[in-house]
């Protein structure tokens, strides 16, 4: 009989720690549940910082592009308005030096003629 109890106390003994053993490490497990729930708040927070950073970035970045294009294409209008202006001026000159031109060779031919009779 002395062999069966000690077998039952044996029992009990290693259940009872087998269920100390489970109890501690469901405490880690809440423990570790508890440290990763504040892990990922904390890291929502930083998310949620940073893409408000970005956002007030992307912004202030499109506004500057937008204000870059506006100058630019202000800028290719002028350039483009001033090549015409230096087209059309150097369309005049060569005009102006073909009607000189045409008219010395009109005078030519009236002296060579007048030169011939």
């Amino acid at each position: 009989m002395t062999t069966h109890i000690n077998l039952s106390e044996l029992r009990a003994k290693r259940l009872a720690r087998h269920k100390a053993e489970q109890m501690e490490r469901q405490q880690q497990v809440a423990q570790l549940r508890k440290q990763t729930q504040e892990f990922l708040k904390s890291v929502r927070a930083d998310l949620e910082d940073n893409a408000f950073y970005l956002r007030d970035h992307l912004n202030a970045y499109r506004a500057d592009l937008s204000a870059d294009t506006i100058a630019l294409r202000q800028s290719l209008q002028q350039a483009q308005r001033n090549l015409a202006a230096e087209q059309q001026a150097n369309l005049e000159q060569t005009m102006s030096q073909l009607r000189r031109d045409i008219q010395d060779w009109l005078n030519q031919l009236k002296t060579d003629r007048q030169a011939i009779t």
